[in-house]
């Protein structure tokens, strides 16, 4: 009785210690998503001083994938990949330093997400990570407010980022499209986005389909819309490593039509 008491613990400890790990992921992703995109500064201060306006009225953060770039009027200040973790409170994040003046360093901060601003409070590399949203003389802590640049235009909320054409023949597909549309095609079968005015595309030996991906900024709940909305998940969210993030669905007609996850492949 006693062993089985200690099985069913140890069983549920492993259980808890899942779900939280899962929980954390999620919210990860989650934030991640979140900072995505064209960012203006709002206000900053550095050791304690106000940055003057002609800096926080020209300076641009973007950020795609797990790489961020902060430009002041128009010179690169700083260029960074990083992670987060928003487990801990306050939210944590870490740089490691690719371009500007601590290149070769790793920054560590903290960051809090709001709407659509966020607030970053970072030290400079070699102190430790700060625990308020607060600058003072000397600290080498750095504190700014950003605002996401607006994506509402009047095109459509989820852009047609990829296309695919498949066919039983792949190499006779390529011919024909890049002889009758001038298509530059590679030897992977990839589409070059400048001979299709912008949009990147591939040829797959498949059976006879096309396929057109969307851009989202986060698959699941995407894919749970389609899913309320009459559509069925194919494939679901799959990471093709350094590649992209996609899945599959049909919608209620049946047409097979794939999802991209913004910033999870190369421009």
């Amino acid at each position: 009785m006693k062993r089985t008491a200690n099985n069913l613990l140890i069983g549920l400890m492993a259980f808890i210690f899942a779900t939280a790990q899962a929980e954390d992921t999620e919210a990860t992703k989650a934030d991640k998503a979140r900072l995505q995109g064209e960012w203006t500064m709002v206000s900053g201060e550095r050791d304690g001083e106000a940055f003057p306006a002609e800096i926080t009225s020209d300076s641009k953060r973007v950020t795609q994938g797990d790489e961020t770039s902060v430009t002041v009027q128009g010179q690169l200040f700083m260029k960074a990949k990083f992670t987060i973790d928003p487990a801990k409170t306050p939210k944590a994040i870490d740089y490691s330093v690719t371009g500007g003046p601590y290149a070769g360093g790793t920054q560590l901060g903290i960051y809090e997400i709001e709407g659509d601003t966020v607030k970053f409070c970072f030290s400079i590399p070699g102190k430790e990570r700060p625990t308020e949203f607060l600058t003072k003389p000397d600290d080498g802590r750095t504190l700014a407010v950003w605002k996401q640049k607006s994506t509402k235009t009047n095109h459509m909320s989820a852009p047609i980022v990829y296309f695919e054409i498949a066919g039983p023949d792949g190499p006779k597909l390529k011919e024909f499209y890049s002889t009758t549309l001038g298509w530059t095609i590679d030897a992977n079968s990839s589409i070059a986005a400048a001979s299709t005015g912008g949009l990147k595309g591939g040829i797959r030996q498949d059976p006879p389909e096309k396929v057109l991906y969307f851009g989202v900024p986060d698959i699941n709940e995407a894919l749970k819309k389609i899913e309320a909305a009459g559509g069925k998940t194919v494939v679901p969210r799959t990471v093709v490593p350094g590649v992209v993030t996609f899945a599959l669905f049909t919608d209620p007609a049946g047409n097979r039509l794939g999802l991209a996850e913004l910033g999870s492949y190369p421009k």
